[in-house]
C-alpha cells in the first residue's frame, strides 16, 4: 500500500492528543475525513510544535488509507430513464 505523501499529512487536522503510560496518542483525519491512530515516546509537557512534528514524522509511516472499489456489473435495466445526451 502506498503512504501518505508530505502534502497529504500537511492538510491533515488533529481531532485528539492524549497522554497515556508515556506515549501520545494521536488521532487525526485526513481530507476524506479518514481518521489514522498514531503514538509516540514523548513527555506530558511537549509543546505544541513538538508534537506536531512527531505526529507528522510517525505519519510518514503509516500507510494511506484507500477505500474498496468493488465492481459492479452495468446491466441495461439500470439504465432505463438516463439522458444520455440524445
Amino acid at each position: 500500500m502506498a503512504k501518505l505523501t508530505v502534502q497529504e499529512i500537511e492538510a491533515t487536522k488533529v481531532i485528539r492528543a492524549t497522554f497515556e503510560n508515556s506515549k501520545w496518542v494521536i488521532l487525526v483525519s485526513d481530507e476524506t475525513n479518514y481518521i489514522y491512530r498514531v503514538e509516540f515516546e514523548g513527555s506530558e509537557s511537549d509543546d505544541n510544535t513538538t508534537l506536531l512534528t512527531k505526529t507528522h514524522a510517525a505519519l510518514l509511516e503509516v500507510e494511506k488509507y484507500e477505500p474498496v472499489v468493488i465492481p459492479q456489473p452495468i446491466i441495461r435495466e439500470d439504465l432505463n430513464g438516463l439522458n444520455l445526451g440524445k
